[in-house]
């Protein structure tokens, strides 16, 4: 098992390391209606941002995702090849023929990732959830790519820029510092984005309101 890489013929003639835009967006649809149902659990604000859940109810309109998620391409990265036996669920032990090898990829450095996302003609609750999964992010918390049981594919913040158009406000929040746990906020009123959180929950009561 090695990492996803992509041929990028007019920057290098090797493939590099990328992380696919419908994996992220799979990871963040999934803690999304974690961070919903959390509160009241409606789900028409996961149908209306990354479109409708088929696999339990087929009678929901099709319509696409609004939140467009793209490739990104992991810089600074070595690959090292790993040594690892699988465990029997049952016993707890070593895996009868279970030995195998892995060749996942390392960064190097602090500047490995960066994420692209824009959400089309958002409403206020709907970046409230989109900050609360940056935050996750950011923390390390949310995880991304598998074998995420040995620490893999954990993300820590380093800057981040948000810009509505529409409302031409734009924010840049940064951690200059890794080590500590300060935020720097920067740009239009930072009092905006706590009231978008608000929003979020107000409108998640609103809607439960509507389904008794």
């Amino acid at each position: 098992m090695v990492h996803l890489k992509s041929h990028r013929p007019d920057e290098s003639t090797e493939p590099v390391a990328v992380l696919s835009g419908t994996s992220l967006a799979g990871v963040l649809r999934h803690r999304a209606e974690r961070i919903v149902n959390t509160l009241e659990k409606p789900t028409t604000i996961i149908d209306e941002i990354f479109g409708p859940d088929f696999s339990n109810d087929k009678t929901k309109e099709a319509k696409a995702s609004r939140l467009i998620v793209h490739e990104s391409i992991i810089n600074h990265t070595t690959d090292l090849v790993q040594t690892r036996i699988a465990i029997d669920r049952f016993t707890g032990g070593a895996y009868h023929g279970g030995l195998f090898q892995e060749k996942p990829i390392f960064g190097r450095g602090n500047e490995n990732l960066k994420l692209e996302i824009e959400l089309r003609n958002p409403h206020q609750h709907e970046i409230g959830l989109l900050l609360l999964l940056l935050k996750d992010l950011w923390t390390e918390d949310l995880p991304v790519g598998g074998s995420s049981s040995v620490g893999r594919g954990r993300l820590q913040g380093k800057e981040a820029t948000l810009i509505w158009s529409k409302e031409q406000k734009s924010w840049t929040i940064s951690q200059p510092n890794l080590k500590e746990n300060s935020l720097g906020i920067t740009g239009s009123d930072r009092q905006d984005l706590e009231n978008y959180v608000n929003q979020l929950v107000k409108y998640t009561k609103q809607e439960e309101n509507k389904n008794e």
